[in-house]
């Protein structure tokens, strides 16, 4: 099945020039920076409920106007695998019988940006909201093998790579922990947080054959049989759906 390059394309532009108006607002803004690593872990509901769970990791910078201001500009960037296996996958067509691996992975980008609330900030326990917008990406790469049976079909394409954007909007809450001294130079901080991401639709792909509904289709891909013949076998589940998730995250966050 092929992508489609020309929005992909578009998409991709899109997603360069708002790290830039991201970047340039966040420098031109905060004086007072910290950067948060996080380990995270994301849980589909609503309509992605069972269908989709991720983990992986992500960094969120925080700016403010001055050591006392509450309110100031987040950024976050998340990286998260959803998936990575080895399925074996039947290729019978016309009374010639056979099978074939296919390796499978998948992630989920996102890149946000918005506002932060800190009421309590440097506190040992300093309680956050932020609210935040911008744009996450389902990425799903196939690896047809070629059979070890000359008799069987050959995949047209081994690789096979689906991308699907999506507008998202988040709300996240959560704690810091002073982990230093108030009058240490620069602070350090635990973090724990839960948020809500919800998202345009967009597709994503598991291995597997699923029925088709509402939400899902057969994804395929082509093969041809040694006489020349080409025809399609079914080697995972795609899903369209709007993204409604949560997600949770530790972290360490300190001032640069």
């Amino acid at each position: 099945m092929a992508v489609n390059h020309p929005k992909t394309a578009f998409m991709k532009r899109t997603l360069t020039f708002s790290i830039a108006l991201l970047l340039i607002s966040f420098v031109s803004i905060a004086q007072e920076v910290m950067i948060t690593p996080r380990l995270l872990y994301t849980q589909g509901k609503d309509v992605q409920q069972g269908k989709f769970e991720a983990g992986g990791i992500g960094f969120q910078f925080e700016g403010f106007k001055t050591p006392e201001s509450k309110l100031g500009l987040v950024v976050t960037g998340d990286w998260q695998i959803s998936g990575t296996e080895t399925k074996r996958i039947d290729l019978n067509f016309n009374n010639s019988f056979g099978y074939t691996d296919v390796n499978y992975s998948s992630t989920m980008n996102k890149l946000t940006g918005g506002l932060i609330y800190v009421p309590l900030r440097g506190s040992f326990i300093s309680p956050f909201v932020s609210v935040q917008g911008g744009v996450l990406w389902y990425r799903t790469k196939f690896y047809v093998n070629d059979p070890t049976n000359a008799d069987y079909c050959r995949p047209e394409t081994n690789r096979n790579v689906k991308t699907s954007f999506a507008l998202a909007g988040a709300a996240e809450s959560g704690l810091k922990f002073r982990l230093k001294r108030k009058d240490a130079i620069r602070q350090l901080y635990a973090q724990v947080a839960v948020g809500y991401t919800l998202g345009t639709k967009a597709s994503y792909i598991k291995l597997g054959d699923e029925p088709a509904g509402e939400n899902t289709l057969p994804y395929t891909s082509k093969f041809r049989m040694s006489n020349g013949q080409t025809h399609s076998h079914v080697i995972g589940t795609m899903y369209r759906t709007r993204t409604s998730q949560l997600v949770y995250s530790v972290g360490v966050s300190f001032e640069l």
